[in-house]
């Protein structure tokens, strides 16, 4: 460096004074000068660089350096004879100077770079083309070096064929905005559509940086507007001005304000609300970024404050932002060899390289080649473990598209492993596992090899795998599905002594194991071994706790230390059932002292109307509504914890008329109640500790007894969408139903109202019978309607009317009409009429509790008590209690749905050849069972939409709809025993299984597990194949014909369940029926999201798409977001191909049996728009 600067100073720039010093700085460093050599001497003679050569050259000792002079010497001779009558000569030489010192560093940048300068001076353009070549076979080139060369080539002339690879080439080295902007403004001038090509992708490039991609932006905006050229009938050009305006708004950059000025300019007084908000949004953005943007400023584009900004833009997760910034990093920092490394080192970054080029189709060897770099890179176990992974199964999607040898992929698993475990440790490069239990599941499913895939499981457990129940009951799974039973049952004998976390788990799936493969004495054997081990973990626990309770304890240095012996033992097994005397609080102990006699009974806190706990507050008791009783006393200390303190406005001797207000919704504020009631003076609402959030309750003061009735009148009153519970502040007093319960001639009880109908538009309505003295719409507690309500009117006549109206229609529903007359509630002291629990007998002889009273002969009055009997015999009308019993059932049926089960039955039926009344009953069966089990599901995955309507639950409450499900069950079981005691059986054994696969779905998602496609599929069979098989095994009952549909029946629930997966992400009309991407809002496991998690390039545990599911989001943008990902990994593809092959082996299974066309109708339909 010090050499090249000497000979600049001396040769071209003639500075010699400057040279001098440089080069005895290059000399000797700090020592003194040479003798000899002066300023004074250099100063006599100072253009002439020979009497400056001789000068200094003889005190030099070094004979390189001697040398070294003597040919500047020789040199500087020549160029003082042909300067300045001939400089191209003197530029000659100079060439010559640095050729020469070329070969001795070609690789030098700045030489190179002084050398091509010099070169386009002279204007040798061709020979300073060559001198780039050159430079960029070494390494990549500086943007000013590639601006330079594009202008001379744009000067001479090039083709466009030449322009093109070149512009190719200088933004694959430097993706700056000086040369995008060379680029596009290039562009401009050959076709307006190959401009708007490079435009994309310049934006693409740097468009999203915040410091020039403002620019790129204005200049494409700029572009689109010159094609407008002001013509305003030129829609379509409008209509691309403004999408790009909308994707320019988006993106936060310095330039936004600009942007956005140009954007007003342009729309004029057509706002787009969607580009407003897009603007708005990214203005906000650009508050966090402009933070670092002015300390980039301030601290003159260090790279301590872009690493703090990278950090930020990583924790931002946007792949596209990380690589725009580390660009810009390096446009500002081309020479730090750390970011270039922290740069090339990104796995991230490696894998999407990796699996864009299996996108596009490149070569093998491509691939294989870009891999070698990769992993050069590693630089910690995660990411090492990522990027084999990514490799490591795009060669098994290789393998499987091509020869299906997967020797290749069972080698870079070794390899892997060996190397991971070397370069980061044997205990730390895989310490949760995964690589190698996918190795392993690779091993037993793609090598066939069981022997490897134990070795590696007994590797994983004998690392500190073993203590968890989950990893055994993994490995377990693996070897008895593509094991031996034998090899599974050795390993659940060794969970038994090692699991830790979980051992329940294992003792459970262990008994479960054996009974579904083991002999009686198989079956013995585990449960004694079981047994035993129980019995030795609870001694175990007992000894500990033992240890734990000793009196024998250290005295802490607070502890008494003279304390009587045995003092402490005696106080640690007395029992404590309240506070000790002394800690009694002040106002306890008082009222202890002046109230002796008996403690007074406590009582457990009443409830409201709606079954509200009210909080208990010590007032008088009242027989009546008086001012005296309504007067509220302060609350005692001992329930001042959940009480609002009193107003500190009234005083000791004030009367005050409270209400107590319930069913609130959290987030109330004093200021909400006061609006809606008349006369209030305080409002005292009970709050969650510290928190801002109240309990849904507390109490209002009112100025006089006249606000207070009114305050009551106002019952129900709506505040925030829920009915504020208005009642007297008396916990004593339950609150009676204030609506009469018998016949009212005059009342109408209204079913299948609308859940949007207002009382006015039901008052409108039957309004035309008759004058109508009231009308109330009946909501469940949260406020939303139950579709029901009341009508009053004036007269029985005008009742009568509207009763026997033959059609009432409102908001396109038909209404249901009938006198109101809610049953009565028996007395808590009442006994019912009737019962179907058997009395016990005074014999000690057991007898059986079941009625042996055949149904058939059973009297009216006994199926009117037994509601389940009315409608399950199908009486033409079921009671009232019935009526209300299954009205969430009723409403359930009566959604339109596909009937697909029925469907089925009836093309097995093709088949089996049964009775339509005998089928009709197992359609019935498995119906009822299939609608009750939507209900459950829909409470469990917290639905909102059911066939595009409202769940049950929202409807009629939760509680309410969970004991209906549970009831309709029930008939079910009750129509099987009609149908044959082996019915019953298949029915218990079926509906086992449905709830077996559906415990594991609950337990995959509220664990955030993510299962593989095996244990997935293993699911399907037994939750959607559970009535699948209930429905064909009943037929089969009562069938002369002989088949094994087994088989089928598997088939037919993974294509139904699977679609039913691909429809819920990316079908419109689903996301009509329930909601959009429902699957992601719930956190469910389906089909697609496991093999987009399963194939994810990043580690299983920070997988966008896990972390998706696990914040259970309802927000679109962020499922559209997930939904692409899940696309880009090809898992809808993969789908799609899962269905066609299943479709293949369903109609082939079809064909062996003998071929069904109902079936095969069944089929099509499934299939339409969705595989064919």
């Amino acid at each position: 460096m010090q050499v090249r600067e000497f000979g600049k100073l001396l040769i071209i720039d003639r500075n010699y004074i400057l040279a001098n010093n440089a080069y005895m700085t290059m000399a000797i460093g700090n020592a003194p000068w040479p003798v000899g050599v002066t300023r004074s001497g250099i100063h006599q003679r100072p253009g002439s660089a020979k009497a400056y050569v001789s000068n200094i050259a003889h005190v030099l000792n070094d004979e390189t350096q001697r040398k070294y002079i003597q040919s500047f010497k020789r040199l500087m001779t020549r160029m003082q004879e042909y300067f300045p009558t001939d400089p191209s000569k003197c530029v000659e030489y100079v060439r010559t100077f640095f050729a020469f010192q070329l070969l001795k560093n070609p690789a030098d940048p700045q030489l190179n770079e002084e050398l091509i300068s010099l070169l386009r001076r002279n204007g040798d353009l061709e020979e300073a083309a060559e001198a780039r070549e050159k430079l960029a076979a070494q390494g990549p080139l500086s943007s000013k070096l590639w601006i330079e060369w594009i202008q001379d080539e744009r000067s001479a002339g090039a083709e466009r064929e030449r322009m093109e690879k070149l512009f190719e080439r200088a933004v694959f080295d430097s993706n700056s905005l000086e040369i995008w902007i060379e680029l596009v403004q290039w562009a401009c001038g050959i076709d307006p559509a190959f401009a708007r090509e490079k435009f994309e992708e310049a934006v693409s490039a740097v468009g999203l940086r915040v410091d020039v991609g403002g620019m790129i932006w204005q200049s494409y905006l700029c572009f689109e507007e010159a094609l407008l050229g002001g013509d305003e009938t030129n829609e379509k050009q409008i209509k691309a001005i403004k999408a790009l305006y909308k994707r320019a708004l988006r993106v936060p950059n310095v330039d936004l304000a600009d942007t956005w000025k140009n954007y007003l300019e342009f729309a004029g007084e057509n706002l787009d609300e969607d580009i407003k908000e897009a603007h708005e949004a990214s203005t906000n953005l650009m508050k966090e970024f402009s933070k670092f943007e002015v300390k980039l400023a301030e601290t003159d584009d260090s790279v301590e404050a872009f690493y703090e900004y990278l950090n930020f833009e990583k924790e931002k997760d946007d792949p596209g932002r990380i690589q725009s910034f580390y660009d810009r990093m390096l446009d500002k920092h081309p020479d730090d060899e750390n970011l270039w490394f922290d740069y090339g080192q990104c796995c991230a970054l490696w894998q999407q390289t990796l699996l864009a080029l299996e996108r596009a189709g490149a070569a093998a060897a491509e691939i294989d080649e870009m891999w070698i770099s990769a992993r050069e890179t590693i630089s910690s176990a995660d990411d090492g473990r990522a990027l084999y992974r990514t490799y490591l199964y795009m060669l098994r999607r290789r393998a499987d598209a091509t020869d299906k040898n997967f020797t290749k992929v069972a080698e870079v698993f070794e390899e892997g492993a060996k190397s991971l475990a070397e370069w980061f440790g044997v205990h730390e490069w895989d310490q949760q596992a995964a690589y190698r239990k996918n190795w392993a599941y690779f091993a037993y499913t793609k090598l066939n090899d069981a022997k490897k895939g134990r070795q590696i499981w007994d590797d994983i457990l004998a690392s500190g795998g073993g203590r968890f129940a989950e990893k055994w009951i993994e490995a377990v799974k693996l070897e008895r599905q593509f094991g031996t039973i034998e090899g599974a049952r050795k390993l659940l004998y060794k969970a038994l002594n090692s699991v830790s976390d979980h051992p329940t788990v294992v003792f459970e799936y262990f008994i479960q194991f054996e009974r579904e493969e083991g002999t009686l004495e198989q079956l013995d054997k585990a449960l004694e071994k079981v047994n035993a081990q129980a019995a030795h973990r609870a001694s175990r626990q007992q000894s500990q706790k033992q240890k734990e309770e000793s009196p024998e304890k250290k005295p802490h240095g607070k502890e008494k230390r003279g304390a009587p012996k045995g003092a402490e033992t005696k106080a640690v097994q007395r029992k404590r059932t309240g506070p000790e005397p002394d800690e009694s609080p002040p106002a306890k102990k008082q009222a202890e002292s002046s109230a002796p006699g008996p403690a007074p009974v406590q009582r457990s806190p009443s409830k409201d109307k709606d079954g509200f706990i009210m909080p208990m507050l010590p007032v008088k008791k009242m027989q009546e509504l008086s001012v005296q009783a309504i007067a509220t006393p302060a609350p005692s200390a001992s329930h001042a914890a959940d009480q609002p303190a009193e107003s500190s406005a009234a005083s000791a001797n004030e009367k005050k008329f409270t209400v107590f207000v319930s069913n609130l919704d959290f987030k109330t504020t004093p200021e909400e109640v006061k609006e809606v009631l008349e006369g209030v003076v305080e409002v005292r609402l009970v709050y969650r500790g510290m928190s801002k959030l109240t309990k849904g309750y507390g109490f209002v003061d009112l100025d006089s007894e006249k606000n207070l009735r009114k305050a009551l009148a106002n019952d129900r009153i709506p505040i925030n969408g829920r009915p504020m519970l208005i009642s007297i502040n008396d916990p004593e007093k339950r609150v009676g139903f204030k609506y009469a319960t018998g016949l009212e001639k005059t009342k109408l009880f209204v079913r299948n109202v609308h859940y949007d109908c207002t009382e006015d538009q039901l008052k409108e309505a039957f309004s035309a019978f008759g004058k109508v003295k009231a009308v109330r719409i009946v909501t469940h507690i949260s406020g939303k309607p139950k579709g029901v309500a009341y009508v009053e009117f004036e007269t029985e006549e005008d009742a009568q009317k509207a009763l026997e109206a033959p059609e009432i229609v409102l908001l396109e529903r038909k209404l249901h009409v009938a006198l109101s007359n809610p049953p009565r509630k028996p007395d808590k002291t009442e006994h019912p009429a009737s019962t179907s629990y058997a009395v016990p007998s005074s014999s000690t002889d057991r007898k059986t509790a079941l009625s042996l009273v055949p149904r058939g002969v059973k009297t009216a009055s006994s199926r009117a008590t037994n509601g389940m009997a009315a409608k399950a015999n199908g009486d033409a009308v079921a009671s009232t209690d019935e009526e209300h019993l299954l009205a969430p059932f009723d409403y359930i049926t009566s959604m339109p749905g596909k009937q697909i089960r029925g469907k089925l039955a009836m093309a097995f039926n093709v088949w089996l050849k049964i009775g339509s009344d005998k089928l009709s009953t197992i359609m019935e069966i498995v119906q009822m069972l299939h609608n009750a089990s939507l209900m459950i599901d829909d409470i469990e995955d917290n639905s909102v939409l059911r066939r595009g309507l409202p769940v049950t639950h929202h409807i009629y409450g939760t509680p309410r709809t969970i004991n209906t499900a549970n009831y309709v069950y029930f008939i079910a079981l009750e129509k099987c025993a009609r149908l044959s005691p082996k019915a019953v059986a298949i029915f218990a054994e079926q509906m086992l299984e449905l709830h077996r696969g559906q415990g594991k779905e609950l337990f995959w998602r509220d664990t955030v597990t993510c299962p593989t496609e095996s244990e997935y599929e293993e699911m399907v069979i037994q939750k959607t194949g559970g009535l699948f098989f209930l429905a064909v095994r009943l037929i089969e009952l009562f069938s002369e014909e002989d088949y094994d549909f087994a088989n089928l029946l598997r088939l037919m629930a993974l294509f139904f369940q699977i679609r039913d997966d691909y429809l819920n992400l990316v079908s419109d009309d689903m996301a009509k029926q329930k909601s959009f991407a429902e699957d992601l809002t719930e956190g469910k496991f389906s089909f697609p999201i496991i093999h987009a998690i399963r194939s994810s390039p990043v580690s299983s545990n920070d997988d966008p798409v896990l972390n998706i599911l696990r914040q259970r989001t309802e927000d679109v943008e962020v499922k559209k977001y997930c939904i692409n990902v899940i696309k880009e990994r090809n898992s809808f593809d993969h789908t799609l191909s899962k269905l066609r092959k299943i479709s293949e082996q369903i109609r082939a299974e079809i064909s062996a049996l003998g071929g069904n066309t109902k079936l095969a109708e069944v089929m099509d339909l499934l299939e339409r728009g969705i595989i064919n």
